[in-house]
């Protein structure tokens, strides 16, 4: 009988023990999920995108009064320059079509950027392959 009590004490005391194992790798899986830096490191064109989704939303949102903006005019009857103040509105999609803009230079800057430096490497190879063909032909 003392036998059988002490397997299941040993029984009791593995399965709490993994059971510790499983809430604290649960516990790890949890930080891990809400923690932005993990997720920007696994997802940073998806996170990426929500900030820039957000930042348009809350945009939206924001009440701008229209931006005064000071420009030289010239007076035509004396030829004299003279300041004019004019009132530009705040349009939130000039704002979204500016930051798109934006994303699609920076992407065709560096992939035109990646294709000239491919095919100056490109270039390097063939050149030093047609020299070796022609120091090969010799022998």
């Amino acid at each position: 009988m003392g036998e059988r009590a002490d397997e299941i004490e040993e029984q009791i005391n593995r399965k709490r023990s993994e059971l510790s194992e499983n809430i604290y790798e649960l516990e790890e899986k949890v930080r891990s999920t809400f923690d932005w830096r993990v997720q920007f490191e696994e997802r940073p064109m998806t996170l990426l995108a929500v900030a820039f989704g957000g930042g348009v939303l809350a945009s939206a949102f924001v009440p701008m009064s229209g931006r005064q903006r000071k420009r030289h005019v010239q007076d035509t009857r004396n030829g004299k320059s003279k300041v004019k103040e004019t009132r530009q509105t705040y349009n939130p999609m000039d704002a979204v079509k500016g930051a798109l803009m934006t994303v699609v230079a920076s992407r065709l800057g560096g992939a035109l950027g990646d294709f000239v430096s491919n095919y100056g490497k490109e270039l390097q190879r063939v050149r030093q392959s047609r020299r070796n063909s022609i120091l090969h032909q010799g022998d």
